[in-house]
């Protein structure tokens, strides 16, 4: 560190530097692409009542881009028709329906980030509010599941 005082001067101004030795690592650009297949087959959503939830349908999820240090977080998201989104709503899991680790709104990773070619099974449920219309009950829901990967950084 140096201090630099003016003989005259009513102000010092001090000028410093640091190093330090960076660790350097290979690293790529490219794309993060997700494929995502229902492990059992396209599902048959079960008719949704109020209260009620449908049986656990799983998603096997890969990542398959050509980033090779590139890391990413997994969102997953509901879309129904406008008549059913105040209502319907999506839990999602990484494993077991219920019992595996919940999902949330802004997405799922690790501490270190998703690596690439990891491959995910998330299980996907689907709740109706027990204050949903009676005309909704039982009509079908026809859901869209989206799953997006997000990059994050190292």
């Amino acid at each position: 560190m140096a201090l630099a005082l003016v003989a005259g001067a009513t102000a010092a101004n001090a000028l410093w530097s640091v190093r330090a030795p960076v660790a350097v690592s290979a690293t790529s650009t490219g794309d993060i692409t997700v494929a995502a297949v229902w492990r059992d087959g396209t599902p048959a959503w079960s008719p949704l009542f109020p209260g009620r939830s449908t049986a656990g349908h799983v998603l096997r999820i890969t990542e398959g881009g050509e980033a090779t240090t590139l890391r990413w977080t997994l969102r997953v998201s509901l879309t129904t028709a406008s008549s059913f989104a105040p209502y319907v709503t999506m839990q999602a899991w990484v494993g077991p329906c219920g019992t595996g680790v919940p999902i949330p709104s802004a997405g799922y990773t690790t501490s270190s980030g998703l690596t690439p070619g990891q491959v995910l099974d998330v299980c996907v449920r689907l709740t109706m509010a027990a204050n949903t219309p009676a005309s909704l009950a039982g009509a079908a829901v026809a859901p869209v599941v989206t799953v997006a990967a997000l990059q994050r950084g190292m």
